[in-house]
């Protein structure tokens, strides 16, 4: 559990474990086919249950199976196609006929590409009301939610990162306004961005001179638990436990599901009071 992302699950929104493994259980993941790009279902997290309860919070897990299609290749083999048609023809493929090139060519493809598989563990907090996805990753996330409404029926949430949220690493760096206990890590690199450029600088050159014109996308912060690496979109891409001795006892742990819940308790709590100490600043 390295990166977060959180959205607000509305408050009307009644979901138990029963409910939540019931809808999962319809959509378990199919053997992929020779024809198709991917396949996504839910696994169990950790066990054999689709879905774990510890706690307030309801734990699950998708799985995803992939072919990427590689983009150059199928250009070059579109491109040399036309070609002989145009050398052996003398004429030049139609807009249409040149469709029909590139999808028979990416379908003669797809077969011959290997699989990759990726697992995305998320979670439910009924306390705080938020649906959390253990990724930062665009792609991840939208096929996690999508994925998520198609087996519930609806899903209504929305982001975090609201109005406040949109530059308050600028806002909090250029003021020295860092809720109590939170602290910039100069040992990580800021990224902002300006009217002319992107990039990135070490947090120990921040000046008020930059903020002048830059508004701060990402930053690390840091509290005595916890080093984070934050956006401005409230996504944390990095989330390091600074006091490792609390995991210690998990060694003693032979139990697979003993040490899953004992992990995901501790990363899930340290996560849920750092982001409500974020929320309750902004």
């Amino acid at each position: 559990m390295k990166q977060f992302t959180t959205f607000k699950l509305r408050e009307d929104v009644n979901l138990t474990a029963d409910a939540l493994h019931e809808a999962l259980a319809e959509h378990i993941p199919k053997p992929i086919l020779s024809y198709e790009l991917q396949t996504v279902g839910f696994v169990p997290p950790c066990d054999s249950a689709l879905v774990e309860k510890i706690g307030e919070k309801l734990v699950g897990c998708l799985f995803l199976e992939e072919r990427k299609l590689p983009g150059p290749a199928i250009k070059k083999k579109v491109s040399d196609t036309i070609k002989r048609i145009e050398a052996n023809e003398h004429r030049k493929p139609t807009r249409k006929e040149r469709k029909q090139i590139k999808s028979d060519i990416t379908q003669a493809i797809i077969p011959t590409l290997l699989t990759s598989e990726k697992e995305i563990r998320f979670y439910f907090d009924l306390k705080n009301r938020w649906l959390v996805i253990n990724s930062a990753a665009n792609k991840a996330i939208e096929t996690v939610t999508e994925t998520l409404r198609t087996a519930l029926g609806s899903l209504p949430i929305s982001p975090l990162d609201t109005k406040k949220a949109q530059n308050f690493l600028t806002t909090w760096a250029l003021g020295n306004q860092l809720p109590e206990g939170v602290f910039i890590n100069s040992k990580e690199n800021v990224t902002f961005k300006n009217a002319e450029s992107k990039g990135t600088v070490t947090a120990d050159l921040l000046t008020e001179d930059i903020f002048m014109v830059t508004t701060i996308e990402k930053a690390g912060l840091y509290t005595e638990d916890v080093k984070v690496l934050i956006d401005n979109r409230l996504q944390i891409s990095k989330f390091d436990i600074i006091d490792v001795n609390q995991m210690d006892s998990f060694d003693e742990l032979e139990d697979k599901k003993a040490l899953f819940t004992a992990e995901f308790f501790l990363y899930s709590r340290l996560y849920e009071n750092f982001m409500n100490k974020i929320l309750k600043a902004i």
